[in-house]
């Protein structure tokens, strides 16, 4: 990484705590999951590499989307930890939908899952997907 890079990536492990922590669980020889939105920095990807890199890993990307409408649809009328109302959390997935490009890392995604439609069998496929993958 270049020198502005350096300090991005110091920023992102100070505020993100899951990059250090991925990174000390790699170290001792554990698999690690992140939860990011990975859409919205590329610097992330980056970070990530790195860390698979570092550790001669392999690195995979799994897209979580759904259907806007049925989206909005659940969102209505639920509380969450994360936001006061309803309101709020639709307010944020609109934002969100707004602001990120998911487009342009279509090509990084191994494997893709549709939160609206059933759960089991598109996990079930990634699953499939992976353990074919680990063992090439």
């Amino acid at each position: 990484l270049g020198c502005k890079e350096k300090a991005i990536e110091n920023f992102i492990y100070k505020t993100k705590p899951s990059f250090a922590l991925a990174e000390k669980l790699l170290q001792a020889g554990w698999s690690v999951i992140l939860d990011d939105n990975f859409a919205s920095r590329r610097i992330k990807h980056k970070l990530t590499r790195a860390l698979a890199k570092k550790f001669r890993t392999r690195f995979f990307v799994i897209k979580i989307y759904g259907n806007a409408a049925k989206i909005r649809k659940r969102l209505r009328g639920t509380k969450t930890a994360l936001f006061p109302n309803w309101r709020k959390s639709v307010e944020h997935f609109e934002r969100s939908r707004r602001q990120f490009d998911y487009g342009r890392f279509n090509k990084l995604y191994f494997a893709k899952v549709d939160a609206t439609r059933p759960l089991p069998p598109q996990l079930k496929n990634a699953i499939r997907k992976l353990k074919r993958a680990m063992l090439e």
